[in-house]
């Protein structure tokens, strides 16, 4: 598996974190702090996003996926990274579903991402300048975003692009890194293209579509993509 998929480069992160021997009891603390990260979004559920996590069936399979990336987190890494990386793709499958049920999220569970992932730049990069680089192109790559936003609301008179989607850009950026952001937000729109269509072919029509979904879903298809071609 190449690793440099995440954005977690040999010459960018400290690799002495990572661990290759497999698990230890350490998963379980991964585990708990993904369950309690639920909690925490479950119970703002009924002040500002009720509906989204009302099913138990849905709440049964969100644990058991927390479950499954605890192992995964906890088989590939160790030491505090893990618990890092841990929090940051919990928060995202979070956003994800919640901009899936209500096409917008929750400012403080955005920034909690935006702020976890700036804090995980400044800690694990060896070097201030690699630091300082990371964060031109996360809060770059999100500029960049920001002006289509302007332009798009000039020409076609409404909302093309919403603030959390800029925010989750920069997350993104930040972590992954310009390129395989730029990759995964492309994919993420081809896929919301294909979505669209087939929602028309069956009848229904759509006028937009949950992008910071789609977004994660493009970063997770290039990176299987590059796992499998390598």
């Amino acid at each position: 598996m190449d690793l440099s998929s995440f954005g977690f480069d040999k010459n960018i992160f400290l690799f002495f974190l990572i661990s290759p021997n497999g698990f230890d009891t350490s998963v379980f603390g991964l585990i708990v702090l993904g369950w309690a990260i639920f909690w925490l979004v479950w119970y703002d559920n009924f002040r500002h996003c009720r509906g989204v996590f009302d099913s138990n069936v849905l709440n049964i399979c969100i644990l058991i996926l927390l479950v499954f990336l605890g192992f995964g987190i906890g088989f590939l890494y160790q030491g505090i990274f893990e618990f890092w990386l841990m929090a940051v793709f919990s928060l995202m499958i979070f956003l994800a579903l919640i901009d899936i049920k209500k096409f917008a999220v929750p400012d403080w569970l955005n920034f909690a991402l935006l702020f976890l992932v700036i804090l995980g730049v400044m800690i694990f990069d060896n070097s201030f300048y690699l630091s300082f680089e990371k964060l031109l192109e996360g809060f770059g790559l999100a500029g960049l975003f920001a002006i289509f936003r302007i332009f798009g609301d000039m020409i076609y008179k409404k909302e093309i692009l919403g603030e959390g989607d800029i925010v989750f850009i920069a997350s993104s950026g930040l972590l992954f890194g310009t390129e395989n952001s730029l990759k995964g937000i492309f994919w993420g729109c081809v896929l919301g293209i294909f979505y669209i269509l087939f929602s028309r072919l069956f009848g229904k029509s759509v006028f937009k579509i949950p992008l910071i979904a789609f977004i994660l879903f493009g970063i997770i298809f290039c990176f299987i993509i590059r796992v499998y071609s390598d």
